[in-house]
């Protein structure tokens, strides 16, 4: 799951919702905040100031060596067997709905496009898809998927591990390169 970026006023609020034990004092100017690891999974105490937490949500123990984001420790801490309830449980907690998060920062606006660019095997088959959305307020999102005519709008966004990356225009470029161009 492609997982949206954090602001920094989510990261505060996430810190002062669930990890208000680890990170008891305000972030840094810079929106970093110092405290103990909260990291469940790490040997050694959980005392002490060597872990940092950024303003984007990114965290790192200095002392322990564990470090991720928001979410993979969310998802430590939760207990949930699958990443994508945790993550679900994170937009919650910060007040986004699931829409907005499946595609991008902008999706209160309304969608008011979408391109298409499909990419193709040797055969000429559509095999995946590069999609852009245009939203109303002019901003855009990306996305990647395959082509599944059960799918809303043709596209399933859940890849399969194996699948083959290609070329765009890769029999255009075949042929140019049978031509000897």
């Amino acid at each position: 799951m492609a997982v949206g970026s954090l602001t920094p006023a989510e990261v505060a609020t996430y810190v002062a919702t669930q990890l208000s034990e680890s990170f008891p004092n305000p972030s840094d100017r810079d929106g970093t905040y110092r405290g103990k690891c909260p990291d469940p999974n790490h040997p050694g105490d959980r005392n002490g100031d060597s872990c940092t937490l950024s303003a984007t949500g990114l965290y790192q123990c200095h002392s322990h060596g564990c470090k991720g984001n928001i979410f993979s420790l969310h998802h430590k801490l939760s207990g949930l067997a699958d990443k994508r309830e945790s993550a679900r449980e994170v937009y919650e907690i910060l007040g986004r709905s699931p829409r907005k998060w499946r595609c991008c920062e902008n999706a209160d606006s309304p969608v008011v496009s979408i391109v298409k660019y499909g990419y193709e095997d040797e055969s000429g088959a559509t095999r995946r898809f590069n999609v852009r959305r245009n939203h109303a307020n002019g901003s855009k999102c990306f996305g990647q998927g395959i082509p599944d005519s059960n799918a809303r709008d043709g596209i399933s966004y859940k890849i399969a591990k194996g699948t083959p990356n290609l070329l765009y225009k890769l029999p255009a470029l075949l042929a140019a390169i049978k031509e000897g161009e």
